[in-house]
């Protein structure tokens, strides 16, 4: 456990030090986009070997402890879930760079100015974290949206847009959990396609977007993290962690 701790301790460290170099300029310009569009892609946060020991604790985590998933979700309209996945607790205690990141306290004050409110981490620990594979055609985090207000997910391998998986949003759809039918609202809305290259982030309003993982066409690799975070508002309602409890 004292090498954990130690990794934690240092990753969480130089964390804080990398935040504290972007330019309040990087950072207006991150507001301004969350605000217009509730979606921002942040990239170069982490130093190049930073970076290396979370794709190296990501790839260990999912060869070791992962569970291939393919299930459609009544509640989300029979929509597909079909990828490899790790839950929090195993995430946690096998993952000191991806904990250390959720936890840091200059981290969450970062993603805070970025989304003009208070964001903070899941109270229930089982929606913290999460690590997901694609390789095969078919595979797919199908159409859903979140029961918290905000999603960051760090690409840790990605394949091309043409090999599929990437994310596909339909903004400011607001629901009403079990009543919203996902197929009308996709027919009445317009959905965004958004490529987000590996080494990077992207932190959006999930529980305000419907948003899914377009399905894999083809052989390849799609490994993430990722981190749900609520709001003041979150906060102050009941919480469902029912499908992480399912499929993670």
């Amino acid at each position: 456990m004292s090498s954990y701790n130690n990794i934690y301790d240092k990753f969480s460290q130089r964390l804080s030090g990398t935040i504290s170099d972007f330019s309040e300029l990087q950072l207006a310009n991150l507001k301004e986009k969350f605000k217009t569009c509730g979606l921002v892609n942040v990239r170069n946060i982490l130093s190049k070997d930073m970076w290396k020991q979370l794709v190296s604790e990501t790839n260990n985590i999912v060869k070791e402890h992962g569970i291939k998933r393919n299930i459609s979700l009544e509640h989300s309209d029979n929509t597909r879930r079909a990828l490899t996945t790790v839950g929090n607790e195993l995430c946690r205690n096998n993952g000191p760079c991806m904990s250390a990141i959720y936890d840091n306290e200059a981290f969450l004050n970062f993603i805070s100015e970025i989304a003009g409110e208070r964001v903070s981490i899941f109270p229930n620990p089982v929606e913290q974290l999460a690590v997901s594979l694609m390789t095969e055609p078919g595979d797919t985090h199908g159409w859903h949206w979140d029961d918290c207000s905000f999603a960051l997910i760090w690409m840790i391998e990605c394949p091309p847009p043409s090999f599929g998986g990437f994310t596909q949003l339909v903004p400011n759809t607001g629901h009403e959990k079990g009543k919203t039918n996902i197929f009308e609202v996709l027919t009445q809305h317009s959905i965004e396609s958004h490529y987000f290259p590996q080494e990077s982030f992207y932190f959006f309003r999930s529980g305000n977007f419907l948003h899914q993982v377009h399905p894999l066409v083809k052989p390849t690799r799609r490994l993430i993290i990722n981190m749900d975070f609520v709001s003041d508002s979150d906060l102050k309602r009941k919480l469902d962690t029912s499908t992480t409890e399912l499929f993670y």
